[in-house]
């Protein structure tokens, strides 16, 4: 991309059952954009879902805009627009830092360890 020059802002207008859900999107930032729907195992409509979320790419903060279940029959409808005017995210999580995901290496090394009769040194 040249210099200076801005990225449309696309964005995600997301409905369920004619009612709108949110237009999500990063007002021209770079990142990420997702519409997931999932579904697993006949009869167990618990384990199914909307998602709308996305990452800024700039500060790798995540984003959330809805997350719902589905239920039969709902007709979920995704319109790609060009749009600054977007819906401000339900949460952001914070980036993952370096030390945070060592952490969570280190507690499943020592939790996995525990498991199979292993002791941990130090070196």
């Amino acid at each position: 991309m040249e210099p200076g020059r801005t990225i449309a802002p696309v964005a995600f207008e997301v409905t369920r059952n004619g009612r709108s859900l949110c237009i999500a999107g990063l007002g021209g930032k770079p990142g990420v954009l997702t519409v997931i729907l999932h579904w697993a195992s006949p009869g167990q409509l618990r384990n199914s879902g909307l998602e709308v979320g996305g990452l800024n790419s700039r500060t790798f903060e995540g984003l959330k805009w809805a997350r719902q279940a589905l239920r039969i029959g709902d007709e979920i409808v995704i319109r790609v627009v060009e749009s600054a005017n977007v819906t401000r995210p339900k949460s952001r999580e914070k980036p993952l830092t370096r030390e945070w995901v060592e952490k969570q290496e280190v507690a499943y090394l020592r939790k996995t360890a525990k498991k199979y009769g292993y002791k941990l040194v130090k070196g």
